[in-house]
């Protein structure tokens, strides 16, 4: 898999986690796709229902760094988040890995700062008070 081939995958799947449209998540995941997001194990399906119920407004990610490794990449990213009861804003930082095949994500890992966007969420929200 080429970088800029991965970049798209990607860019796909984030597609997904900023709109909620689960077409973006049908063109790159496989049906037997699963993640362990903070640990956990989540099922393509979980992670079509969590997706759709987001319930951050104008959320945009970018992706800041991407390596492959054969069947393997590795991105950081940042999530730009606007929190729907407060309308205050943060920047959440992450790591998403993931392992493709035939051109679709089977496996994924990933973290991202919770603590410090809702630290970020409580500092936007006392500056407005």
């Amino acid at each position: 898999m080429t970088q800029s081939e991965a970049k798209a995958i990607m860019e796909t799947y984030l597609k997904g986690w900023e709109t909620g449209d689960r077409a973006y998540f049908e063109g790159v995941l496989a049906p037997e796709f699963v993640d362990y997001m903070y640990g956990k194990l989540r099922t393509r399906d979980e992670l079509l229902k969590e997706a759709a119920e987001m319930p951050y407004r104008n959320r945009r990610i970018r992706i800041d760094a991407l390596i492959v490794d054969g069947d393997k990449m590795a991105l950081r990213v940042t999530s730009f988040l606007t929190h729907p009861k407060r309308d205050v804003d943060a920047e959440v930082p992450g790591m998403i890995f993931v392992r493709i095949v035939n051109g679709k994500m089977i496996e994924g890992w990933g973290l991202h700062d919770r603590l410090g966007a809702v630290q970020q969420f409580d500092k936007a929200e006392s500056r407005k008070a």
